[in-house]
């Protein structure tokens, strides 16, 4: 995972995704390689990918925040202004100090 969060951190989006599959084989349980391999294909314009990875990893753990606000800000580059808020709904639901999903929420309104 730490692999892949380096690559990440140097742009190379691509082998992000591969080390993060390399940790999803080893754990197919591991949410946070859901989450950040979401984040991957999301900078890459794999818009449903992430969505697909961010609902995979509620599905494993239904209360991470970070899913629900990462999966809303992709909904809102779609243009899913509904979907969007229900995501930042749920995000403040779990964490009342999400700020970033303050932010978030009101962009979609707008």
């Amino acid at each position: 995972m730490d692999a892949g969060i380096a690559k990440e951190a140097e742009g190379n989006y691509k082998a992000a995704i591969l080390e993060y599959n390399k940790a999803l084989k080893i754990n197919t349980h591991y949410t946070e390689a859901y989450v950040n391999r979401g984040i991957a294909k999301a900078y890459l314009g794999d818009y449903r990918g992430a969505i697909a990875d961010y609902n995979h990893a509620l599905g494993i753990n239904p209360n991470s925040s970070e899913a629900y606000n990462l999966r809303g800000e992709i909904h809102t580059i779609l243009g899913e202004y509904q979907e969007a808020i229900r995501d930042f709904n749920q995000t403040l639901h779990l964490n009342k100090k999400h700020a970033k999903a303050y932010f978030n929420r009101g962009n979609a309104h707008q």
